[in-house]
């Protein structure tokens, strides 16, 4: 997914920094997206994610981070082994 979200921004990827206690502790809006699309491709809101992929890769191609999350959506837990 990174790699596939790479290729479609054009700016840089903006991440806090995991090293730093107080940073770490704030997400950026571009983290939120990124994990915004995993989940919601889990719960099969694919055209919700598609709009947050959209956002995340500046309006550029998606479909190479929609592949990419779909993939991993499916080898996740679902959601009734999530809960045990």
């Amino acid at each position: 997914m990174l790699d596939r979200m790479g290729r479609s921004r054009r700016s840089m990827f903006r991440f806090s920094n995991p090293d730093c206690s107080g940073c770490a502790a704030v997400m950026t809006a571009h983290e939120s997206l990124f994990l915004q699309i995993i989940t919601l491709m889990w719960q099969r809101q694919s055209e919700k994610a598609e709009r947050a992929a959209f956002l995340l890769c500046e309006a550029n191609d998606i479909s190479g981070l929609v592949q990419a999350a779909t993939r991993l959506a499916q080898v996740l837990p679902t959601r009734a082994a999530a809960r045990s």
